[in-house]
């Protein structure tokens, strides 16, 4: 399905609940409000519709292509690597080069996110929730919050133990 302006914002959210929390955090209502249109929520919330989806067409592709590079290149470089040492065999460089160059991107990608959820933290107030908040409301902020302990805790695995360890392995085998 194609989401264009005049998607009714409760249908994104059907088709993906990673969706909840960017309509959270531009005071958009999918629950209650979810059969209007993304443009007649925009406009509601003083928010240019355009605006909206160049920032959740932007997230959805970042992260999906940040995957991409991990499960594509990055991992399985590792794991030939991981190979070659317990066998003893010769490993060639990838086309990327050193292991260190697509760690590089990793990590500056992992910042972008980082930023990206300070920023959204600012606007919910931590993860505030409203006492008169409704049931959707509470479990979107709850999983929102939830969503980003993970990432934290993916960031913290990457960064400080595969990725110096997948260096380290590269060095030891060249």
């Amino acid at each position: 399905m194609t989401i264009t302006s005049d998607t009714e914002v409760g249908e994104v959210v059907k088709l993906n609940f990673n969706t909840a929390p960017l309509f959270h955090a531009n005071n958009i209502d999918y629950c209650c409000g979810g059969s209007k249109t993304i443009s007649e929520e925009c406009n509601e919330a003083g928010i240019e519709p355009k605006q909206l989806m160049v920032l959740f067409n932007e997230s959805a592709g970042e992260l999906t292509m940040h995957m991409q590079k991990e499960e594509i290149m990055l991992f399985p470089s590792i794991q030939r690597m991981e190979r070659a040492k317990n066998y003893g065999s010769l490993i060639s460089r990838p086309a990327f080069g050193p292991v260190a160059n697509p760690i590089g991107i990793m990590i500056s990608e992992h910042e972008t996110e980082g930023s990206r959820f300070d920023k959204i933290a600012e606007i919910s107030k931590n993860y505030n929730i409203p006492e008169d908040a409704c049931t959707t409301y509470k479990a979107t902020l709850n999983q929102l919050k939830d969503f980003e302990g993970d990432l934290h805790r993916h960031i913290h695995l990457e960064n400080n133990i595969l990725f110096p360890k997948a260096i380290k392995l590269e060095n030891e085998l060249t």
